[in-house]
């Protein structure tokens, strides 16, 4: 890479973790091309990037992050960025079991505030936004599906 290229990676990196409100830091050491490339197509799946970075670069963008996050990376590492956080988890989470020696997660940031290996294994098992969503709306129409069926049912009673 040229000091050109490194320059706009690291602004362009920073950038990025500006606009989500969610990044994990994972690692990942042995991976082959496919794997790499079947977890960019998991993760595009859920709505999740996934980087491969330089640490160096990687902890430049995050210059001055309060949350020590710089700290996690060394050796072999991956970010994933995301609007959910779930999404990311679950992302990692499903990967990391098929590969548990070469591919966990380290720590991350999510809305602000700082997560470890663990709270995203927990974050893995929680319901995505778009399921509390789905959960939400059938709740709020229930009351109003089953004031119909008494209705109609009372007027099948009366005919």
């Amino acid at each position: 890479m040229t000091r050109l290229e490194k320059h706009q990676f690291v602004e362009q990196f920073s950038k990025e973790c500006s606009d989500y409100p969610c990044m994990m830091v994972v690692r990942q050491t042995g991976l082959s091309a496919r794997a790499v490339t079947q977890l960019r197509r998991e993760a595009r799946a859920g709505g999740v990037v996934f980087k491969v970075v330089k640490n160096t670069l990687a902890k430049r963008a995050l210059d001055g992050d309060k949350f020590g996050l710089g700290a996690s990376f060394v050796g072999s590492t991956g970010v994933f960025l995301s609007q959910d956080p779930v999404a990311a988890a679950k992302v990692i989470s499903s990967f990391s079991k098929r590969r548990e020696n070469s591919f966990f997660p380290i720590a991350g940031i999510m809305s602000g505030q700082p997560v470890t290996a663990e709270e995203i294994k927990m974050y893995a098992t929680l319901l995505s936004m778009d399921q509390l969503r789905t959960q939400l709306v059938c709740l709020l129409k229930e009351p109003a599906s089953r004031f119909v069926r008494v209705l109609s049912a009372h007027s099948e009673v009366k005919n």
